[in-house]
């Protein structure tokens, strides 16, 4: 492989890991976020997993 190749590949990598680890991250926030809304009082909390949920799919 040339080096081209291969910064592509570690490149295509560190691409997945990111889309996997927002991935789990919005996963997260979405959990958050129906405890919260099942929950009275939590109004606060849902807000912030909302918030969190949309930064993440920011580019």
């Amino acid at each position: 492989m040339t080096n081209f190749e291969n910064s592509r590949a570690l490149i295509s990598e560190l691409e997945r890991d990111l889309a996997v680890e927002k991935s789990e991250k919005f996963g997260f926030a979405q959990l958050q976020f129906q405890r919260a809304i099942g929950e009275p009082g939590n109004a606060k909390k849902a807000k912030r997993a909302v918030e969190t949920a949309l930064d993440l799919l920011q580019p």
